[in-house]
């Protein structure tokens, strides 16, 4: 991989936002070149590591925090092919990695919806991509981590060696100092294209029924929804997306050229303009479907990466944007969607993105992991739409969900605490004993009182 010359400086005062828009602060941003500098940038005080940026949270920035980027850490280390293994440093990003894993024959599975996102943030935030009951969690395919904090010096875990500090690392938002390898375990590649079928449903309880049904038959499946009435008078009408990786024409294997989130000029022209378009996001994208053959085959990395080349919908949000993604066992999920129903038709939320997706299993701390069915809605950041997610946060709660930490810049301590119950008094005791000094501080660790 390609490096820039880059002469290491002291640490300068930026502005650091979230991805989603909606937290910034006034930071130290140190951008290390080597290792040398990497452990004198680590020692000096509170920090948190920082990757591209890609978060929707400000998980990577305080305003006491020294942000420590992993830029220039983007190294492929090892390639054990014999073992289907692979170690690199935590600034590769995700486009890069796959790219020369496709190359081998090999794949990693469980990825976001990005390719400018760095495996390091994988790693912090146990990410999952769009076929989780099948494919499981980023975390699932960690096989070794090494870990720096300046009161221990760096530290190899993993399920067999320190496996206390693995499963608080995995999932643990950075907050147990900066990890400098990853070594992950991967998966023969069995084809050279991503295959998706498109399946019209008229309603969301149909959509669950469809999921359900297809989820162990095809590697990835979702649905995209438009959430309100429809003329049958039927709720949330949308489509389900079936995946699977096939051998199809080949596309090649270009490199992903990293798209940045960027605000346009606010004035009132401007944001009357952008509110009007942004309104119509559901009306169009449904319109487009509709015009698409049922089944298409993609290039294996852009099929991956279903946000990559639609930058352009972050963009209509000048404002920000929220996300709410919450996992609904599946017990509840029937009282969750009449609720909801009831809700949407009643007071009419913004919602410019709605889709569902499987999940299964049972994980520790405050990873995002239930089974049952994943909602998530995407709205402007705007103060009836935080009237929206705080009806969506009781509902919830009472439904026995739980909600994405990743995702959603607002969430409170208080319905944390609620949600995850037991599992974030786990972790915040572990987490203090681990760093009794909480040398390791974000915007997101501090609203989480962590």
């Amino acid at each position: 991989l390609e490096k820039e010359l880059y002469i290491f400086a002291m640490p300068s005062l930026q502005e650091i936002y979230s991805f989603d828009g909606t937290e910034r602060v006034n930071a130290e941003l140190e951008t290390p070149d080597r290792y040398s500098h990497l452990i004198k940038a680590l020692s000096g005080g509170r920090f948190i590591a920082r990757g591209t940026g890609s978060s929707y949270v400000l998980a990577s920035a305080h305003e006491s925090s020294c942000s420590v980027s992993s830029r220039f850490f983007d190294r492929i280390l090892h390639v054990d092919a014999k073992n289907r293994k692979i170690t690199v440093e935590p600034g590769i990003q995700l486009g890069s990695l796959l790219r020369f894993l496709a190359s081998m024959k090999l794949w990693l599975p469980a990825v976001p919806g990005h390719p400018s996102i760095s495996v390091g943030g994988c790693v912090a935030f146990n990410v999952h991509g769009k076929g989780q009951f099948r494919t499981g969690y980023f975390g699932d395919y960690v096989d070794e981590l090494v870990v720096f904090h300046p009161t221990y010096g760096e530290q190899c875990c993993s399920t067999r060696q320190n496996p206390k500090l693995f499963d608080l690392t995995i999932g643990g938002m950075g907050l147990t100092g900066f990890i400098t390898q990853v070594t992950l375990r991967l998966v023969p590649l069995t084809g050279n294209a991503i295959q998706r079928t498109r399946v019209p449903v008229e309603s969301m309880e149909q959509a669950i029924e469809t999921l359900l049904s297809s989820a162990e038959k095809h590697e990835q499946v979702f649905s995209w929804h438009k959430l309100g009435g429809a003329a049958n008078g039927a709720f949330a009408p949308g489509y389900i997306y079936q995946e699977d990786v096939v051998q199809g024409k080949y596309f090649g294997l270009k490199a992903l050229a990293p798209d940045t989130l960027v605000f346009p000029p606010r004035t009132s022209l401007v944001d009357r303009g952008i509110g009007l378009l942004r309104n119509q996001i559901p009306f169009v994208y449904q319109m487009s479907e509709r015009l698409k053959p049922e089944t298409e085959v993609f290039d294996l990395l852009r099929g991956t990466f279903p946000i990559y080349g639609k930058e352009i919908y972050h963009r209509f949000f000048n404002d920000g944007l929220l996300e709410y993604q919450v996992i609904i066992p599946h017990q509840n999920v029937a009282s969750f969607i009449a609720e909801l129903e009831d809700h949407v038709l009643e007071h009419g939320p913004r919602v410019s993105l709605c889709s569902l997706k499987v999940f299964q299993g049972e994980g520790k701390y405050l990873n995002f992991s239930r089974s049952g069915i994943c909602f998530a809605m995407d709205v402007p950041n705007h103060p009836n739409e935080h009237a929206f997610f705080e009806f969506l946060d009781r509902l919830s709660m009472a439904c026995g969900g739980i909600q994405n930490i990743s995702k959603d810049s607002r969430l409170s301590v208080e319905t944390v605490r609620a949600t995850y119950a037991a599992r974030y008094d786990d972790f915040k005791t572990a987490l203090f004993k681990y760093d009794p000094k909480r040398l390791c501080q974000s915007a997101v660790s501090e609203r989480l009182d962590l």
